[in-house]
């Protein structure tokens, strides 16, 4: 979509989709996303079964999320999991996703194309202007960014036991944890959320260690790791 022209054409999967599962008509009103916040009300305008184009109407730049919320989340075994961990940390507005290797997690091929298609389809069904980066990479390298990390950007270590750490690092609750003035200020939120089996006495050490690092303790329940990486996702989501 350029936001300098008055048409835009439609991919072809976008076209089947448009003509032959929603029966849309040569005019009927549509939605475009680029991913990175602009948005644009238009027409369409079938040229044949298999084509179409879209007249644009009205473009919008949406303003981006703040504070910005990344997730790392360990690799899950099931890839059906991992899909909807990735749909639906789309829905609640994460920018950055990133799926990652630690000690408990099993090396696997994953489908990026497959990942992209599943947070568009989510961004679309959402209504969000903004598609999540995602990407792959090992606990050790995350860890190195956020050692160099300027102030503001905040990691959350979320652990299903109660830490009582050195120097003040005890885990908290959410409600505990957003409400000290250094949080008042926070412009990324990075949660980390280990892999089936949770993360490593070893590995909640070492990240406890990062600057500014906070513990998180979600309760009694003990939640799937998909499932804790959206209930902190829509958590922190909603902190801003």
């Amino acid at each position: 979509m350029d936001a300098l022209s008055p048409l835009a054409e439609l991919p072809a999967d976008e076209t089947h989709h448009a003509l032959q599962v929603l029966r849309l008509k040569s005019g009927d009103e549509i939605r475009l996303i680029n991913g990175r916040g602009l948005t644009a009300a238009a027409r369409l305008l079938p040229s044949g079964k298999k084509k179409a184009q879209a007249e644009i109407v009205q473009l919008t730049q949406a303003e981006r999320p703040k504070p910005r919320i990344t997730v790392f989340l360990g690799l899950l075994k099931n890839r059906q999991r991992m899909e909807w961990a990735v749909e639906k940390l789309t829905e609640t507005g994460v920018q950055r996703i990133i799926l990652g290797e630690t000690t408990r997690t099993e090396r696997q091929k994953l489908r990026a194309d497959r990942l992209e298609s599943v947070a568009l389809s989510a961004a679309k069904q959402s209504l969000t202007a903004w598609i999540p980066e995602i990407s792959t990479t090992s606990l050790a390298e995350i860890m190195r960014e956020m050692d160099e990390a300027e102030t503001g950007h905040i990691p959350v270590i979320a652990h299903e036991k109660i830490v009582e750490g050195e120097g003040g690092r005890t885990s908290r609750s959410f409600r505990e944890l957003i409400s000290d003035r250094e949080a008042a200020e926070v412009t990324e939120w990075v949660l980390f959320i280990g892999p089936e089996g949770g993360f490593t006495d070893d590995e909640v050490s070492r990240l406890s260690a990062l600057p500014q690092a906070r513990l998180l303790h979600l309760g009694p329940q003990r939640l799937r790791a998909e499932t804790a990486a959206v209930v902190c996702a829509a958590l922190f989501g909603c902190s801003g």
